[in-house]
Parts: structure tokens; sequence; C-alpha cells
């Protein structure tokens, strides 16, 4: 399942089937992604990184389909258990400072149907201040469902990278769909940058900006840091995480044992074979497969690096690319 910072500026390009029968197009659910992505200029009538929106596309690289179209950053995308609904973190607002200005430096939780229409605004945005009384920007990403599909949780972090300040309202919080009953559960983390909810619905996996892997117990209002790594993504049985570290794509036991490395990544790109970069690993339904976001060399301009979104086998095996977008595609999630 999952999943890339905003504040890097991961772009996810999505591969969805909501809309198969509508449209005449006979394809299996399981092979859906979705994912967020820039496109080109053309699209949004300004330059090609200024906005990023959700798409999706079969597993075999076919069936690309826009979902929005909006004039924000939109990102890690997240189906919904019944695969009826996405839930994303999108963009807002204009932030000035120091006689310059950022575009979109906070981010809320928006829902989404997988058709692509009735978007919702899920989160609100708190008002953040720093130690001198400034308001300063937020981040709400990296949101992920409960297994009955009736809550999100996300993390919340004050968005001051110059500073590194953090905020008492810094945490992982769980939200009802409809943006009622929101709570903390989880304080006092600085920068959690990613989360997946466990399929037996008892454990959120988490990253921190460190690169240390939490457990939390929801219940028990527990934490356990495991191993080392980031954009957890628990396997279908729950038994392991996919992880990204910088030297590739790995899978880790939940309860001991050693990791084991999937796609290498180094880094630096020497040969057109090789990736660099590696991000948001994503466990296709009958956990086979992974799918996930990597700098390579572009075939059009040599030497130039190209965000892309790639399929492996758990073995390590069938390596493929599936998008072919200059501007860049990431953070891709499989369809439950």
């Amino acid at each position: 399942m999952r999943r890339t910072n905003l504040l890097v500026g991961a772009v996810v390009v999505v591969a969805l089937l909501a809309a198969g029968s509508a449209n005449g197009v006979s394809t299996a659910p399981s092979s859906l992604l979705v994912f967020a992505s820039v496109r080109a200029a053309g699209d949004y009538g300004g330059s090609a990184d200024e906005f990023a929106n959700l798409f999706t596309l079969r597993a075999d690289g076919r069936g690309l389909r826009r979902l929005t179209t909006v004039r924000e950053w939109e990102s890690d995308p997240q189906w919904s258990p019944d695969g009826r609904q996405i839930a994303y973190s999108e963009g807002i607002g204009t932030f000035c400072h120091g006689g310059g200005c950022e575009r979109f430096p906070s981010s809320v939780i928006w829902v989404i149907d997988a058709s692509g229409k009735h978007a919702r605004q899920v989160t609100k945005a708190l008002q953040e201040v720093t130690s001198s009384g400034e308001s300063a920007p937020f981040v709400d990403a990296s949101p992920t469902w409960s297994p009955d599909g009736r809550q999100i949780a996300f993390a919340h972090v004050l968005n001051d990278i110059s500073t590194g300040e953090a905020s008492p309202n810094d945490g992982i919080y769980l939200v009802g769909v409809d943006g009622q009953g929101l709570r903390r559960v989880l304080k006092g983390v600085r920068w959690v940058q990613s989360l997946d909810w466990s399929p037996d619905g008892k454990t959120l996996a988490f990253a921190r900006r460190d690169g240390r892997l939490g457990l939390l117990d929801i219940g028990a209002a527990k934490v356990t840091y495991t191993s080392r790594g980031y954009s957890p993504a628990w396997s279908p049985k729950g038994r392991s995480l996919a992880v990204t570290r910088d030297s590739g794509i790995y899978i880790v036991p939940v309860h001991g044992g050693a990791a084991r490395r999937v796609v290498p990544c180094k880094q630096e790109l020497t040969s057109s074979n090789d990736l660099e970069y590696c991000s948001g690993a994503t466990w296709s339904r009958d956990g086979r497969q992974l799918a996930f976001s990597a700098y390579h060399l572009s075939r059009v301009a040599l030497q130039a690096k190209q965000f892309d979104l790639f399929i492996v086998d758990i073995d390590g095996r069938g390596l493929k690319r599936i998008t072919d977008n200059p501007h860049g595609s990431f953070s891709p999630d499989w369809h439950p």
C-alpha cells in the first residue's frame, strides 16, 4: 500500500478500474493501480511542475484513466477496503514568508469515489503557529483506511523544515470517513512520514523521519520500534511489511527475521537498467507482486532522470516499468 511524502513532491499516477463497465472495458479490479502524476503543461494551462492529479492504470500498463483535474497538488492515494473510494492528500493555500511565497505548503485529507466523482474534504485546516507567533503551514498526509472502511488514519505535522520546529498538534490521528470523530492516537512523534493500517485492524505501521519503523497498537496506545525503512506496507496476510531503504525495496517479517531485498536501488544511475530512489511499495491482492516508483534514465534524453511506476515479483523477478511520463508518476496503491 503505499507511500511518499508530500513534502518531497512525490507524484502519484493511479490505475483504477472503477468505470470498467461504464466505458466497456473489461478489467479485473485486482489489476488496477491508483497513483498521482504530474502531466504536461497543456493539461493544466500552467507549468508542468505546478500540479499533481490522480490517475488509475492497469498493472499491464494499459487503460490509463484520469480521476481528478483540479489545480492542486494531490498525493498519497489509497483505496478503501471495498475498492469504491480513494482517500488522498491535497494541497491548500499559499504561504508567504521572508519576501517569498510557496504554493500548497499545507495539505488536508480528501475522499473521492472510484469513478472520480463526489470529492469531499475529510480533515480541516488546523491553525498552526510557530514559537514566534507566526502562522505556519502544516501537512495532513498518508491517509490509510481501517479494514472496516469506517475510519481513516493520517499523520499531521507542522511543515517547517527550515527551523525543524514541532507543533503540540503533531501526531497520528483517526477520523471518520464523514470527517467526524477526530482523535489523536499518538503524539510526540516528530515527522511521521507514512502510515499503513494492518489487515486485522489492530496496528498502524509508521515510519519516522529518521527512518525508524514503528508499530502502534491502537487499543493499548503502545508503540514498538522494529526495523528501519520508509513507506511501510502490510502484506495481505499481515505477516510482513514492504519497506523502502536507500539500497532498495525490502520485505521485513513483522515478528522477527531477516529483511530480504527484492529490488536494488543505487545511489547513482550509471546504466539504463539501474533504479534510483525506489519508493512507496504496494502489494498486489494475492501477495505475489509489488508496485513501486523509482527514478531511471530516460530513453528520450540520455542521462536525464525520469520517475515512473514499476512492478516486480516478490522474489525479485519480472521487473517491468508500466508508465512512461517525463513529469513523474509515483505513490501507487493496488486495488484491494
